[in-house]
């Protein structure tokens, strides 16, 4: 983590994440994930080494990551016999000490070469025209060696000694600090390492991640010990299709379908799934994000601890590192999405207030009070019509198009067509299938009729509680819900004024799921809230309308987001969606390739005010590599091309 100043590192964060008095008692009630005895003594390493470094350039991850080199009790002994000055190490010390009982953060990962990696693919990318841009996209396919990972044997042979979990085979890693396979990062991945014709390396990636559901029920946030109490937006379902749709691996998707149900069990679980009464009487089953966790995050440790300070009572510094974790467990660490009142809807900038005065004002509420229309529209699936080439299959277009209609043989056909290029399937085979409706069709191609129906009777349900619970007519947009109340066992009425109204990219992931239905006339309003909302801008669509600081923020823009809303203006079936989704995908593309030449790296995010810059703000350094950066920037030059008149640098 690289600091440029000594202030604390966590007043951004304390401006946006504040517990509500009200839900103190929250914390007694999580199921809190038990602290291994190795991952208890890397947070004290942790805390030792900001004692004697200081707080610049200070990394917490870095710690928590360390491989041992001895056993935990001979390297424990040694740490409690170091020398301490006033209680601290002195820092030369503490590194003799790290050298000498550690290995470097990584080193038990290994450089893995992709066994479906050449230079440049046969069929790749055929849309694009001009030289400059084709030279670059293949720079970006290359990338993929450089972020192939697999784990050292020692972890398998003494997984005592390491925070990173024994994963069978080898992953793609985001890259920088994030060392190791993360869960919905990959899926964009995925969809750039099926660009790039690496079929094989792309299933090798589902099947660690098929793992981890097989070990611990669900896929963690990522492949480390210490995100065993948390996972991240499902949307493992979805790669398995994106892979399917490529490959027609029946085998692959049989061997999946068991733990695709394993994993959609922990979602439906008490733990995420909360019910809603609308304003019909009808009762809503919705997924909430609520990690596992009331301490503070090991990664990111000596925050959470400084961030928590100044609460009075250890049930509050329960309740806030419960929030914290909740919110990591979005994705969307950290935002002003998670306030209950930050602003104006329209772009505001948040000036910095005292701890004090945040207690005092008692403005903010937290994630697990919170249910995200984006986490629903991962749990289902809305269908996308797109014409290809020349002919359109027509099918229902509402919300729960019913595949089970279908007969296994029409199902293999639809696919063999797709796959020759002749037709596009209003279902849009792979592009927003996700996880009850990916299970209902993946259940009926290999034969189970009951399970088919069963999980397509609940993506309708859901669908409809998409709806009826986010959907905001007068905004045209679907908004995020709040929860007056902790208690998932009652259902709580729904009130139209707990929608949250400021505006997020959030707001138009729905379009990814065709939640709009059939109606054209409401895409029409969607497509004008959209352009109307402040949130495109000359680089991009910006996180949100709010600077706050922190990275999930304006003004910030993130490749899995314009990705989302980009596919789903794309593949809406009408013209004029799918020309706006090409123009943001130019702006994206475009300021993606300048970054690149100015800095020779990837980047994890951008900033979309201008052509070219790179992203900032959060709890960390701005990151390169980086793995959903290049599979959205691959992913759009299939989808789009680049034709030869086309300019690539900024205006």
């Amino acid at each position: 983590m690289a600091r440029s100043n000594s202030a604390s590192p966590l007043a951004p964060l304390l401006l946006l994440f504040l517990l509500l008095f009200a839900a103190t008692d929250m914390a007694d009630a999580v199921r809190s994930t038990p602290i291994t005895p190795l991952i208890a003594f890397l947070q004290s390493l942790q805390s030792a080494a900001l004692a004697s470094l200081g707080s610049s350039g200070f990394d917490p991850k870095v710690y928590v990551d360390l491989p041992l080199k001895q056993d935990l009790a001979s390297t424990q002994a040694a740490f409690d016999a170091l020398p301490r000055v006033d209680g601290v190490v002195p820092a030369a010390t503490l590194q003799r000490y790290v050298d000498e009982y550690f290995g470097a953060a990584g080193s038990d990962l290994v450089v893995a070469q992709p066994v479906d990696f050449v230079a440049e693919p046969e069929g790749f990318l055929p849309k694009v025209e001009r030289p400059e841009v084709r030279s670059w996209a293949l720079q970006v396919h290359a990338l993929w060696k450089n972020l192939s990972r697999r784990v050292a044997d020692e972890v398998r042979e003494q997984p005592e000694r390491h925070t990173l979990l024994p994963l069978p085979g080898p992953v793609v890693v985001p890259g920088s600090r994030f060392r190791e396979v993360y869960y919905w990062d990959s899926y964009w991945s995925i969809r750039g390492l099926l660009a790039s014709k690496m079929y094989e390396t792309a299933k090798e990636i589902v099947r660690n991640l098929l793992s981890l559901v097989e070990t611990y029920g669900f896929v963690l946030n990522g492949a480390r010990a210490y995100y065993t109490n948390r996972s991240q937006p499902p949307l493992l379902s979805a790669m398995v299709f994106e892979i399917y749709e490529r490959t027609g691996d029946m085998e692959f998707v049989k061997q999946a379908v068991p733990l695709l149900l394993k994993e959609h069990k922990f979602w439906n679980s008490e733990v995420h799934k909360v019910t809603v009464q609308d304003a019909q009487g009808h009762k809503h089953s919705l997924y909430r994000y609520n990690a596992m966790w009331d301490r503070p995050r090991p990664e990111s440790g000596t925050i959470d601890e400084e961030s928590a300070s100044r609460l009075s009572s250890a049930a509050q510094r329960r309740n806030f590192y419960h929030q914290v974790a909740s919110t990591a467990e979005s994705g969307w660490d950290f935002s002003s999405r998670w306030m209950r009142c930050h602003g104006k809807s329209r772009k505001t900038d948040v000036q910095p207030v005292t701890f004090l005065e945040i207690l005092e004002r008692n403005r903010f509420i937290l994630a697990v009070c919170i249910i995200v229309a984006s986490l629903q529209a991962f749990i289902p699936s809305g269908k996308n019509c797109q014409k290809v080439r020349s002919l359109q299959m027509v099918a229902p277009a509402g919300p729960g198009f019913d595949l089970t209609l279908f007969s296994v043989e029409m199902l293999q056909l639809i696919r063999s067509f797709l796959y020759a290029g002749h037709i596009g399937v209003c279902v849009k085979l792979g592009r927003a299938m996700e996880m009850e409706y990916d299970i209902s069709y993946f259940s009926k191609i290999i034969g189970d009729s009951s399970t088919s129906e069963k999980f397509a009777a609940a993506s309708k349900a859901r669908m409809a509680a998409i709806r009826s619970i986010f959907w905001n007519s007068d905004m045209a947009q679907w908004l995020d819900y709040w929860l007056m109340t902790n208690n998932s066992e009652k259902s709580q009425r729904q009130e139209v004024h707990h929608q949250n109204h400021h505006i997020f990219a959030s707001n138009f992931v729905p379009l990814w799921i065709r939640a709009y239905g059939s109606d054209g006339k409401e895409l029409d309003r969607v497509v004008k809230s959209f352009q109307n909302s402040g949130l495109l801008h000359s680089a991009g669509i910006a996180t949100s309308l709010t600077n706050t600081g922190q990275q999930w923020d304006f003004p910030n823009g993130w490749a899995p987001l314009q990705h989302m809303i980009v596919e789903g203006l794309a593949n809406s079936g009408s013209k004029e969606a799918r020309s706006l989704a090409e123009d943001i995908a130019i702006r994206w593309i475009r300021t993606n390739y300048v970054a690149y030449q100015r800095t020779g790296v990837m980047h994890e995010k951008y900033d979309v005010q201008a052509c070219g810059d790179t992203g900032s703000g959060g709890e960390y350094a701005p990151q390169t590599g980086f793995g959903w950066s290049n599979g959205v920037a691959l992913a759009f030059l299939e989808e789009f091309g680049w034709p030869h008149d086309r300019a690539i640098d900024c205006d």
